[in-house]
């Protein structure tokens, strides 16, 4: 796993880290928001790191404290620094998200465990380890550490996943683990890819009933390569891919047809009195 190098000021993908985070709190906002202006990381940059989470908080507190933001702009400038002050103090692991390990030398293991409730995971013949306040950037080295405690020099591997479903307009509607920084692309390509009339400007993501991203967000993200963790996903997420509107001539024929029906059956009533 690599992780990215943070430059003195903000970059462009720090930037639009902060749209994305607020618009998740604000629910709403996220149909309105160009997708050129969302968070995105190539996947071989790895994941957002503590240093960019509170540059990203400093800089949204920053906003309201100058009163550079006003109006809906310091609420959501509000919003992405509770947001992100919550990521860092919470973590990135849910009860319920897996993670892949590898372990060679000494022990070896090669398996996925499940987060736990509690934010923890067990590994055979190991005291649990708790993930709470871990970061998607800091499992390779914190697990490490972790094992080294109990293993002498381990050689660890570890990759986190979600689970995902994805519906709509593909070939295999369902529920998938997939790595965390892997693209949105591919996670529509192993639900079986888009089939008959899909329209990926119609498509969605939601979390619950919220919708998260709207279809020009989704175009965008599959078209520039965004991956799951640059879309601030989490397991139970729902990736909708849409379809073409077709117009349905049968009901206009019988619409019509109706009608004209209620036309002549008044014309008739009307020949008669």
């Amino acid at each position: 796993m690599v992780h990215s190098a943070v430059a003195g000021q903000l970059s462009a993908p720090i930037m639009r880290t902060i749209s994305a985070l607020v618009a998740i709190l604000v629910g709403t906002a996220l149909a309105n928001l160009d997708a050129q202006q969302v968070y995105r990381r190539a996947s071989q940059e790895g994941f957002a790191t503590r240093t960019e989470l509170e540059s990203l908080a400093a800089a949204a507190d920053r906003a309201v404290a100058t009163g550079t933001a006003t109006g809906e702009a310091r609420t959501s400038k509000e919003a992405t620094s509770f947001a992100v002050r919550q990521r860092l103090r919470e973590g990135d692991f849910q009860p319920g998200d897996r993670i892949a390990i590898v372990l060679d030398g000494a022990v070896k293991f090669g398996d996925t465990v499940i987060v736990r409730s509690g934010r923890t995971i067990i590994l055979p013949d190991l005291p649990e380890i708790t993930l709470a306040g871990v970061l998607r950037s800091e499992l390779q080295s914190y697990l490490t550490a972790q094992l080294g405690r109990y293993i002498r020099d381990p050689q660890l591997h570890a990759r986190p996943l979600i689970r995902i479903a994805v519906s709509g307009a593909v070939g295999r509607p369902g529920f998938y683990s997939v790595p965390a920084d892997a693209l949105l692309s591919d996670v529509v390509t192993i639900a079986g890819g888009p089939v008959g009339r899909a329209e990926f400007a119609r498509s969605f993501i939601r979390r619950g009933s919220e919708q998260l991203w709207n279809g020009k967000n989704v175009d965008t993200a599959l078209g520039e390569g965004m991956t799951v963790d640059a879309l601030l996903l989490q397991s139970g997420d729902e990736i909708v891919i849409g379809e073409q509107r077709q117009f349905n001539w049968l009901a206009v024929v019988q619409g019509l047809a109706t009608v004209g029906g209620i036309a002549s059956l008044i014309l008739t009533l009307g020949r008669r009195r």
